[in-house]
């Protein structure tokens, strides 16, 4: 008789464990094979690929509209060509978020990424259409945030490549390890930058 036990995964069960060890099991590596090849593997590879024709989008329109700079040349256009790299992340996410409900949605803290990367891009597009103007502080706000998430999201994608994956597991879990030396760091740096202002380093007129 085979019994099946409801709501309960095998691999959400081997990714939330404290043991190491279990991933040296053949058996757990073939599950974990056999699952990536069948349901995951392609998925990711087009989400990739799509994300560094984003990423290549991205730069030329930061090297045409920034670098190279005219007030004669059609930053539109660039927009425009731009806004088509983020169309199969939002209808993705929204999918997702229409199958799912917004509870479920935001419950992942990953899902907040996504969104303010989406919905940020998007927000630039408009802002860059309506505004006219690239320089704007807004859009350069918009445009830093963006740049943050994309590198996040580069790593994200770079684990599927067996190589990357560790190096940028490790990075991760350094990054969250230190997030309360950083808010520290962060306090400390205002702090003093408070005693500088009053004692009137780097001023002119002292």
């Amino acid at each position: 008789m085979i019994c099946y036990n409801e709501g309960i995964s095998l691999m959400d069960l081997i990714s939330g464990s404290d043991e190491i060890e279990i991933f040296d099991c053949e058996q757990v590596i073939n599950i974990i094979t056999y699952k990536w090849e069948t349901y995951g593997k392609d998925h990711h590879i087009f989400g990739s690929v799509m994300h560094f024709i984003y990423i290549t989008l991205f730069i030329l329109y930061v090297n045409f509209v920034y670098l190279q700079y005219d007030e004669n040349s059609p930053n539109f256009i660039y927009t425009i060509v731009l806004a088509l790299g983020i169309i199969y992340p939002w209808i993705y996410d929204f999918i997702q978020l229409i199958n799912d409900g917004p509870r479920v949605y935001f419950s992942d803290p990953w899902n907040y990424v996504d969104f303010v990367y989406i919905y940020g891009s998007i927000a630039n597009i408009v802002l860059q259409l309506v505004l006219d103007d690239p320089f704007h502080i807004s859009i350069k706000i918009l445009l830093s945030v963006i740049v943050v998430i994309i590198i996040m999201k580069t790593f994200f994608f770079l684990r599927i490549l067996q190589n990357f994956t560790p190096i940028v597991i490790m990075l991760t879990n350094v990054i969250y390890d230190l997030r309360i030396f950083g808010l520290f760091y962060s306090v400390l740096c205002f702090l003093f930058s408070l005693m500088f202002s009053v004692i009137g380093v780097g001023l002119e007129k002292i």
